[in-house]
């Protein structure tokens, strides 16, 4: 089975994504980096060339493309979510885990490392706040588990993940949603 990681900028998707593939053997495919690899370009000039409409348009070429993949990681962009045909054609063989952040660690962490182009014209917290608000409900549908990584190393969330990739009955059984928070792994019927 897939694994395949959803969440905001900066939510760790990527980093967590090669660590996985270390532990796993998996091959890590990186939606915005195939999107990028369509243009030629990196995706502030994407943005400023094409604009995000066709940016999110060639993302669900690019996802389609990837629907029957097996055996590997999905790293998907922040706003994949926003193409739900996309990302339901991605579901049917990908357990997905939605890595969870506060606004103020997602702040926090892009105030440190910030290159990508804005989605709105607020600033940078305003923007994260505003955009993280409008997407959190479509992160927590497209989830079959949610990890908060707000207080969370590296190594402690992929041992949290390596934990729930072992258990098969999880992975399997998507009817359940699991919810990882302090220190613990929780299941609810969905």
């Amino acid at each position: 089975m897939n694994i395949g990681f959803i969440g905001y900028r900066n939510s760790g998707k990527s980093t967590i994504a090669r660590k996985v593939q270390k532990s796993t053997g998996k091959k890590v495919i990186n939606s915005d980096k195939m999107i990028k690899d369509f243009f030629s370009l990196d995706i502030p000039h994407i943005i400023e060339e094409y604009g995000w409409n066709m940016f999110r348009f060639v993302e669900g070429l690019v996802l389609d493309d990837c629907r029957n993949m097996e055996n590997v990681i999905f790293d998907l962009g922040g706003g994949t979510i926003l193409n739900e045909k996309a990302i339901e054609g991605i579901r049917e063989n990908t357990f997905m885990i939605y890595l969870e952040c506060s606004p103020e660690t997602l702040i926090h962490r892009a105030n440190a490392n910030y290159y990508r182009p804005a989605l709105t014209g607020l600033s940078l917290e305003e923007e994260i706040r505003h955009v993280l608000g409008k997407r959190r409900d479509a992160y927590e549908k497209f989830a079959d588990a949610v990890i908060n990584t707000d207080d969370l190393s590296v190594k402690e969330c992929t041992a949290k993940i390596t934990g729930i990739m072992q258990n098969s009955d999880l992975l399997l059984n998507k009817k359940e949603k699991i919810f990882s928070g302090e220190g613990i792994l929780c299941a609810s019927i969905i």
